[in-house]
């Protein structure tokens, strides 16, 4: 793993001096670190590098778990080969579909068929449903010689890796569900890394009576960068009409025909 990386790491730079390259230096390009674009990128990819560590931190919890229990090498065979192996054929399923999805759902919407994105949506999902129904009767069905593809022939791995398999087969439909509206959401623009998303909250909680200190993200430059709000799970919708060149609000045909007599002078006066 090491040797592989290294040598596609060293083919990376050699291409980057390559001119025939989409991507490459030119000859007398200012090579120094442009700070203000790599604080743009940690801005965004920070939060899923988070992520990606705390998902790693759970499985190391998790595996120490396994390790401590009585059976801790049986078990630590059946997690590998029924979660890291077999269950990989729901989740490399339902990771394409999140990225069909995203892409369905976000061209469709762009050309104006919000219908057809939903659907797109919809189908992705059902495609993933049929292939996790499919491949979980597999793990109810015949979960000992799965296992023993696998060279898994001791009783008691055999015993766990069925119950872990029987888990798995009801998991993997929400799962695949889940990530191909995941993909769909994606796709349509959801998240708050819109500055038009944010600006819109913002006027809404405005006009609420709601006061904000600090900024709502962190496209608005601000000294106060802990005082800044998230907002989460908002997608930007614009709705757009097409009017006359010229909106006539009011229009008066006729005279309405009203009477009004004329003033009747006072007793009083010369």
């Amino acid at each position: 793993t090491i040797g592989s990386s290294t040598l596609v790491g060293i083919y990376g730079v050699w291409r980057l001096t390559r001119p025939d390259s989409v991507i490459h230096f030119e000859p007398g390009m200012n090579r120094k670190p442009d700070f203000v674009i790599i604080r743009s990128l940690f801005r965004f990819g920070l939060p899923t590098g988070v992520q990606g560590i705390a998902m790693n931190v759970a499985g190391v919890f998790l595996l120490r778990f396994i390790g401590s229990l009585q059976q801790s090498a049986e078990a630590q065979a059946a997690y590998t080969v029924g979660y890291t192996e077999l269950f990989s054929l729901i989740t490399w399923t339902s990771t394409g579909l999140m990225g069909a999805s995203a892409t369905i759902a976000g061209q469709n919407l762009g050309a104006g068929n919000p219908e057809r994105a939903a659907q797109g949506v919809q189908v992705a999902s059902r495609i993933g449903l049929c292939v996790a129904a499919g491949v979980g009767l597999l793990f109810l069905a015949i979960p000992g010689y799965l296992l023993a593809v696998f060279g898994m022939t001791d009783p008691t791995v055999l015993q766990l890796g069925r119950s872990l398999l029987a888990y798995l087969s009801v998991s993997g439909l929400f799962i695949t569900v889940a990530l191909s509206y995941t993909g769909g959401l994606q796709g349509t623009g959801d998240g708050a890394q819109v500055a038009f998303t944010v600006q819109t909250v913002r006027s809404m909680l405005v006009k609420m009576g709601v006061g904000l200190d600090g900024p709502l993200s962190d496209f608005e430059r601000a000294a106060a960068a802990a005082g800044r709000m998230d907002v989460q799970n908002v997608a930007a919708v614009m709705v757009t009409a097409e009017l006359p060149d010229t909106v006539t609000l009011f229009r008066v045909k006729k005279p309405l025909g009203l009477k009004i007599p004329p003033p009747v002078p006072s007793k009083e006066s010369p």
